[in-house]
């Protein structure tokens, strides 16, 4: 109990500026999203703190309330983003931009695809190529507006969906080569 009324003074602390410095508040701010279930003991701090602070603390390795999925040992924020576009160039284009902007650290073109869709009140059949990127949740809105700006379609697909688990090395390579 003790971590958890240190992690909610400081994340307080943080919130209100109290510490007289705002990167000193940033850093306690900071150090408070890193806390860790093992820092909790079994009577739910754990939820409490989530509550209190409005983030969400990830558990350690080996930690009872971990579930079989979260691999990691910190807060897992990737996502994977599904788009599809018109052509491989388009797809291509896409990708490289939001790359080369870090709102991606990854972006796989795959080979076309058949679609069948409802357009204007008719069913559609066309061919498209799907793109997925890797990013961070963070970044999703950010990463879908540029992707409609780039995009030849009125309603492009967009379609974020959260990572849950997987190599937690590959997972922290998404996050450090993203902004």
């Amino acid at each position: 109990m003790e971590a958890v009324a240190r992690a909610i003074a400081c994340a307080a602390g943080a919130k209100k500026g109290s510490h007289g410095d705002e990167d000193e508040g940033h850093e306690f701010h900071l150090n408070f999203a890193k806390l860790r279930a093992s820092d909790t003991d079994e009577s739910g701090d754990l939820e409490l703190v989530n509550k209190l602070s409005g983030a969400q603390i990830c558990p350690r390795r080996g930690d009872s309330r971990l579930g079989a999925q979260n691999q990691g040992d910190w807060m897992m924020s990737q996502m994977l983003v599904y788009i599809t576009a018109s052509s491989r160039d388009e797809a291509s284009a896409i990708g490289r931009d939001v790359v080369n902007a870090r709102l991606a650290a990854c972006a796989n073109v795959l080979g076309d695809i058949t679609l069948f869709y409802w357009w204007n009140g008719t069913v559609q059949e066309e061919s498209e190529v799907p793109l997925i990127l890797k990013t961070q949740d963070h970044l999703v809105a950010r990463l879908t507006q540029r992707v409609q700006e780039l995009h030849s379609y009125d309603c492009p697909c967009i379609v974020a969906v959260p990572i849950v688990g997987g190599n937690p090395e590959f997972l922290e390579w998404i996050a450090n080569e993203t902004e």
